[in-house]
């Protein structure tokens, strides 16, 4: 299996080693195992340079200084010779990866689990490499996907502009480009903790200007399509993400953010009537609380 495991460190000195014994405890014969350190001030960086003496396994320890998690993992790809690549974050439990996929494929999908409330939740995974449905259910992120290194480079790799949701912006650019995508829907190979330092599970206000721009990040990744049927069901399932991230702001107090991104937004599509309605059913529906708008959206798609 010649996989090399990418993680990049931000802070979280009291997760990396529980993280790290995870892994090694797995079994898997990784090829290389990097850690990347993202400018820790916690004490992560100088915790993280004692593994390769305690740790039996071959670990290699760099810094990467470029603010976000992006740049962190470009840097571990950049230190990568295995043919495939599979990153993790810093602060999850890791369990195995899949004992066999098809050796010629671009990338390998998977679900995500989490941990939250005493409670394990499998999120939804959809059977269908179209990057509409991934835009919509947010199927792919970061711990459920390997992918061939080469390929990766060759999509321009982790976008460092993207300092949130950079996952489903790789996720959505990886299935424009890819032409062997395989999907194993049967499991999930790590758990997801939730904790109040997390970032998966924060509120979606505090981030409005992070997450405008992977929105518009996307966009132009979507609009950079050959013109098809694809292409115009891909620019609706976006504005329907845009409409229920608005949806989200509404939910939780914040009108004036909810506005300011639908109309920073909304002029870039070419909508009919019927989903400029769709779109408004969808933001109401989200901000009273709403579950599954994704679900309809991509009904409506």
């Amino acid at each position: 299996m010649d996989v090399s495991i990418v993680i990049p460190i931000f802070n979280r000195r009291n997760f990396i080693e529980r993280t790290v014994e995870s892994i090694l405890k797995s079994g898997v014969p990784f090829s290389q195992f990097i850690l990347v350190d993202n400018g820790s001030t916690d004490g992560s960086w100088e915790l993280i340079q004692t593994f390769p003496s305690i740790y039996e396994a071959k670990i290699t320890v760099v810094r990467e200084l470029k603010p976000g998690a992006a740049a962190a993992r470009n840097k571990g790809l950049s230190l990568c010779s295995s043919k495939w690549v599979y990153f993790f974050d810093s602060d999850d439990i890791f369990t195995s990866l899949p004992e066999v996929w098809d050796e010629d494929a671009d990338m390998v999908c998977f679900p995500t689990c989490i941990d939250m409330d005493g409670r394990r939740i499998r999120r939804s995974f959809v059977c269908n490499t179209k990057p509409y449905t991934h835009i919509l259910s947010l199927m792919l992120n970061t711990q459920g996907m390997i992918f061939n290194a080469g390929f990766l480079r060759s999509t321009g790799s982790w976008n460092e502009e993207c300092m949130v949701w950079n996952d489903w912006e790789l996720g959505i650019r990886a299935l424009i480009k890819a032409n062997n995508v395989q999907l194993l829907p049967q499991k999930a190979y790590h758990r997801i903790l939730i904790h109040p330092d997390s970032i998966t599970g924060a509120d979606f206000s505090s981030r409005h200007i992070a997450l405008s721009k992977a929105l518009s990040i996307a966009f132009d990744d979507v609009s950079a399509m050959e013109d098809s049927t694809d292409k115009r069901k891909t620019l609706l399932a976006l504005y329907y993400r845009i409409c229920i991230l608005c949806g989200e702001y509404r939910r939780e107090g914040h009108k004036e953010i909810a506005a300011d991104t639908y109309n920073q937004f909304a002029g870039e599509f070419e909508l009919n009537k019927t989903a400029v309605s769709i779109g408004k059913l969808l933001t109401l529906y989200v901000s009273i609380g709403g579950r599954g708008a994704w679900r309809l959206a991509l009904w409506m798609v």
